[in-house]
């Protein structure tokens, strides 16, 4: 198994995983209905990226960095944009 495919296969598990998490709280009710749905929707894009790692290897290898590490911080731009629009 090649590097590409491992970093694959380990961003959709983490999405997945963190998709988990996210319905786990909305069932016990610690998280609203439409937080459950972003939440979700932002794990479904992480999933979906997983599968363009080959778009985005240029980008990654620009900035030198692995194309997962650069989907984690795309991602973790998202979430920060996420939370400061949950708080205006």
């Amino acid at each position: 198994m090649n590097q590409e495919t491992v970093q694959r296969i380990e961003l959709a598990v983490g999405c997945v995983l963190f998709g988990l998490l996210v319905i786990r709280f909305s069932q016990k009710r610690r998280i609203s209905f439409r937080y459950t749905v972003g939440w979700l929707v932002l794990c479904g894009l992480g999933i979906f990226a997983s599968l363009l790692i080959p778009v985005f290897t240029p980008i990654a290898e620009f900035l030198k960095l692995s194309p997962t590490v650069f989907l984690i911080a795309v991602a973790s731009v998202g979430s920060a944009l996420l939370f400061l629009q949950l708080t205006v």
